[in-house]
Formats: C-alpha cells, sequence, structure tokens
C-alpha cells in the first residue's frame, strides 16, 4: 500500500514538472519571437485643443488612417469647421511625412498619413480654419522594424511631454478601416475588466455638460465667506436739473432707463415758459458780466502802469488781476447758459443734456409734463464705477488674516471671481441691524454682471497662504460615503480616483492624497463617467474602425 502511493506522488510531480517545462519553452519562444507592434493612441492637451489621435500599428512606408478627434477647451464642443495636417518630424523640423485631411464629421478629421522609415520621429498636429492656425507637438512616435535605427538615424532623445499619452491597446478591437471612426453609440462607456479604466467616448462627451480641469499646484489659503452687496461709488450718480420753469418734450427718442448716454448728450428739451423771466435774465447776466470784465481789464492796465512808475504798491496790481479773471469766468458761465438756449433766446427752448456719462437710472418726468426750476429730472450712475461692500461680523474680523484680493460669488451660482487689491474704504465702527463692519472693494470690470443692491458672497483670506494641490469643488463626488474624482488618463479613458481632501475656500478644495499637479480631472458631467464605469455588461468598446 505505501509502495503504490509512493508510486502515485512520483507520477505526478513528474507529470507537474512536465507542464512547466512546456510552459517554459512556450514563454521562451514568445520572448524570442518576433514583436508586434501596438496600435497608437495618443492624447494631448494645448493651449486651444485637445487632441485625441488613434491609429492602427506603425509600419515602414504603410500608409495609416490617423484618426484625429478635436475638442476646443474653452467650452468642450467638438471642432467643426477647418483642416487638420500632422507631420512627422525630427527634432531639427525636417519633415519626413506631412498629410492633411478636411472634417470627416463632427470633431473628427481622418488624416491619410504615410510613415517614413523605421526610427523615433515628433509627431506635430495643426488646425487651421478662418479664425487662425493652432499648433502642437503631441509627443513622439516609433516606427518598429527589423534594423530600427532609433535616434541614432533621427537625433531624438526620448523626453515625453507630461500631457501626452501614447497607450497600447493590442488587446482592443481597434481596427481601422478607410475612415476609421465609427462608433457605437448605444455602449458609451464601460470599465475594464483588467484594470479600474474607465472608457467614456468623445461623441458621448461631445453631446453633453462636460468639462475638465488640471489639478493646480498653487498659493492657497483658508478663507471665509461673508455677505456683500454691490454699491454705487459715492459722487458717481449725476442728477438732471430743471434750470426753469417749463414744459418737458422729447429730443427726438425718449431716454429710456438703462441706456448708456455720453455726457452731453441730450436727453430732453424743456419749453421755457413766457414768464419765467429765463432768456431776459440770461441776456441780463450776460450783459452785466460783460461790462464787468470791460472795467476790471481796463482797471487792471492802468494800475499796472502806475506800479510800474513805483506810484502804488504790487499788492494792488495783483487785486486787479484776480478782479479781471473772477470777471472773465462770470462772462464765461453767462456765455454758457445762453449756448444752451440752443443759439437763440427768442426760442425759449433748452437742450438738456446728461451731465455725466453712465447709464440712465431714473426718469422722473414725462413728455408733456410741466415742472419747476430746481426739480430732477433724471438720474445717470457711471456703471463702471461700483463697489462691492464686504459686511463683517466682530467674530469674521478675529479671523480675517488680510482684506486684500476678495473674491465674490453670485446667488446660486458656483463660480467665484477674483476682486482684487486692497479695501477702498473702511467703516469707522459696527452698524446696522446686523452689527457688521463695512468694507469696500472697487470693481476694477463691473459690467453687466453687477447691478447696484445685488447681494453677493465674499471670500476673505483667513489663514497663511501655503502652495498646495487644489481642484475645483465640483470635481468631488460622494460615491457611498467615499469622496472620489474621475481623472483623465486619456481622451477617451478615465479613473475613479479616492481622494483625502483639505481645507477648502472660494469654491476650490485641497488634495492631500489621490491626485497630483497637472492631472485633468472631470468637473462637469463627472457622474456620468463614473456610472459608466459601473456598466459591467459585455458591451466592449463601441469602436467599430
Amino acid at each position: 500500500m505505501t509502495h503504490r502511493i509512493a508510486q502515485g506522488i512520483a507520477h505526478g510531480i513528474a507529470h507537474r514538472i512536465t507542464r512547466i517545462t512546456t510552459l517554459l519553452a512556450l514563454a521562451t519562444a514568445l520572448a524570442t519571437g518576433p514583436a508586434l507592434a501596438d496600435d497608437l493612441e495618443i492624447t494631448h492637451w494645448g493651449a486651444e485643443l485637445e487632441w485625441f489621435l488613434e491609429a492602427g500599428a506603425p509600419a515602414p512606408g504603410a500608409t495609416e488612417t490617423f484618426v484625429v478627434h478635436a475638442t476646443w477647451l474653452d467650452d468642450f464642443r467638438p471642432v467643426t469647421t477647418g483642416e487638420v495636417t500632422l507631420q512627422m518630424h525630427n527634432r531639427y523640423g525636417e519633415v519626413f511625412s506631412e498629410a492633411t485631411a478636411g472634417l470627416d464629421r463632427e470633431g473628427i478629421f481622418a488624416v491619410p498619413l504615410t510613415l517614413p522609415e523605421p526610427g523615433h520621429y515628433y509627431l506635430t498636429a495643426v488646425h487651421e480654419d478662418a479664425d487662425g492656425m493652432r499648433e502642437d507637438t503631441l509627443g513622439q512616435v516609433h516606427v518598429p522594424g527589423d534594423h530600427d535605427h532609433g535616434d541614432e538615424d533621427h537625433g531624438h532623445d526620448h523626453d515625453h511631454a507630461g500631457d501626452d499619452h501614447g497607450h497600447a491597446h493590442g488587446e482592443d478591437d481597434h481596427g481601422h478601416d478607410d475612415h476609421g471612426h465609427d462608433h457605437d453609440h448605444g455602449n458609451e462607456g464601460h470599465a475594464h475588466e483588467a484594470d479600474d479604466t474607465i472608457t467614456f467616448l468623445k461623441e458621448t462627451q461631445w453631446r453633453m455638460r462636460f468639462a475638465t480641469t488640471p489639478a493646480r499646484y498653487e498659493p492657497f489659503a483658508e478663507r471665509i465667506e461673508v455677505p456683500g452687496t454691490v454699491r454705487e461709488v459715492p459722487g458717481k450718480r449725476t442728477r438732471l436739473i430743471a434750470p426753469a420753469d417749463g414744459v418737458i418734450t422729447a429730443d427726438g427718442e425718449w431716454p429710456a432707463p438703462g441706456r448708456e448716454v455720453n455726457a452731453g448728450d441730450s436727453l430732453m428739451r424743456l419749453a421755457v415758459l413766457p414768464d419765467s423771466g429765463t432768456s431776459s435774465g440770461l441776456a441780463l447776466d450776460l450783459a452785466r458780466a460783460q461790462e464787468r470784465l470791460t472795467a476790471a481789464e481796463a482797471d487792471l492796465e492802468r494800475l499796472t502802469a502806475l506800479a510800474e512808475e513805483g506810484v502804488i504798491a504790487d499788492s494792488r496790481v495783483v487785486e486787479a488781476r484776480r478782479e479781471r479773471n473772477t470777471a472773465r469766468a462770470e462772462l464765461d458761465d453767462a456765455r454758457d447758459r445762453q449756448e444752451r438756449l440752443d443759439g437763440s433766446a427768442v426760442s425759449g427752448t433748452l437742450a438738456l443734456r446728461a451731465p455725466a456719462g453712465g447709464r440712465v437710472e431714473s426718469l422722473d418726468v414725462s413728455p408733456g409734463e410741466v415742472v419747476q426750476a430746481g426739480q430732477q429730472l433724471a438720474s445717470v450712475l457711471d456703471s463702471e464705477a461700483l463697489w462691492v461692500v464686504a459686511h463683517l461680523y466682530p467674530a469674521d474680523l478675529e479671523r480675517v488674516t488680510s482684506l486684500a484680493d476678495p473674491a465674490v460669488r453670485h446667488p446660486g451660482s458656483r463660480e467665484w471671481h477674483t476682486v482684487g487689491g486692497a479695501p477702498v474704504w473702511e467703516g469707522g465702527a459696527f452698524d446696522g441691524p446686523g452689527q457688521t463692519l463695512p468694507v469696500a472693494f472697487a470693481l476694477a470690470e463691473s459690467g453687466p454682471r453687477y447691478r447696484p443692491g445685488m447681494p453677493l458672497t465674499v471670500s476673505l483670506a483667513a489663514g497663511p497662504s501655503r502652495h498646495r494641490i487644489t481642484l475645483p469643488t465640483a470635481a468631488l463626488i460622494d460615491d457611498d460615503g467615499v469622496q472620489v474624482v474621475m481623472v483623465q488618463t486619456g481622451g477617451e479613458t478615465f479613473e475613479r480616483r479616492p481622494v483625502r481632501t483639505g481645507i477648502r475656500a472660494a469654491g476650490r478644495v485641497e488634495i492631500l492624497a489621490g491626485v497630483e499637479a497637472d492631472e485633468r480631472v472631470v468637473v462637469r458631467g463627472a457622474y456620468a463617467v463614473l456610472l459608466a464605469g459601473r456598466d459591467v455588461g459585455d458591451i466592449g468598446h463601441g469602436h467599430a474602425h
């Protein structure tokens, strides 16, 4: 019995040794056999465009269709105009292969490029349309061969840009036809079984609200948020006042509230009432001013001659010159008021002009209305000069470390806008119903985004600034109690990445672990990418090339 058991064990060991020997021989054969080139997949984020290229395995002399997906980085919409040119060149700019193609369909350019002899080459993409030209070097491409001279032939090093991604997809179904890119739109994304990569097609990204942004390594400080209000700058609201009794009439088109005007623009006209005395009063003032100036000039001339002879003191001349200047100013004022009568004192019609440039804020009269001298007719606000007033509570004031460079956010919005600069005015005491301290900051660029009286949220620094990796808070997803972000590793590939967060301020959050600087994360549409990774059915890539 013991002998039979020993024979069985020996036989089993021998069988296993034979299987191991066979597997080692097969592995050796595969390792020493001819190398198969992988398909190309390249992603590059330039200044204006995201480039995502797919092509078959490179072979010397073969014409390969490079499927170029071009996306605008300002709105993440597909490029729909122009042409794309691909060039393969060495680092000295010597071009070995070049091809150009127009738009194949929205966002996609199919560029047939004949590959050069074996070696390493730089691949450059150029998009040109009526608005200009955009050129980016996408990285290096290796054309394999039996006698691959590599960098010695073409003078290349192997420094790959940090945001260029070349991926091999030998196991994926990525063959190419003449046009090179037909997606199965029913299969919009999935998680690979081999790793945690999630595929999310460009066509899907283009159809939805989608955006990515790189993680930033930047000075970052803890901040507090306080209520704020947009206020007009004191002295920037001017009022149009009736100079005499009369009837208001339109001067062409009646001005509407919100209309932008320049200083001196005619807003309306005033038909002066006959018994107001305006015309005769202006004529009398003009005559008196003229007489006073004539007398003052004659007196100055006489006193100057006497002072030169030493008869009178120089102080008398100084006094006479002052009188002459005053009389001249009165005459200029009388003439200016006379010109407002359209050059005719008989007509009794006054053109009422905007006292300053800005936006018409209020109209207090209507055409045909009788007004009295001194009555307010309209107000004009310089809309380019506005303040943001932050209201600090006593506890806030103790936490704030710097009042400079605040950020503001509109109600209901997630976007923060930097105001910049130091306070232009600080309140001297806590006042108002909430007992707050007002602190005002100048809005450098107001535009239509801000209006007086608009409530805002103001963010102020509440701690020391130091360099940290940060992301927009919109990138964070609560995935069953775990904070995660979706990191874009390629044009159509993403990873679910758990993160550890730190302080938050003005719409951004510190990332302590999980994401490195310059990695791109999804900030709009992240949840859709996460759900695409949850689909583990046999859906494939959705690529039929």
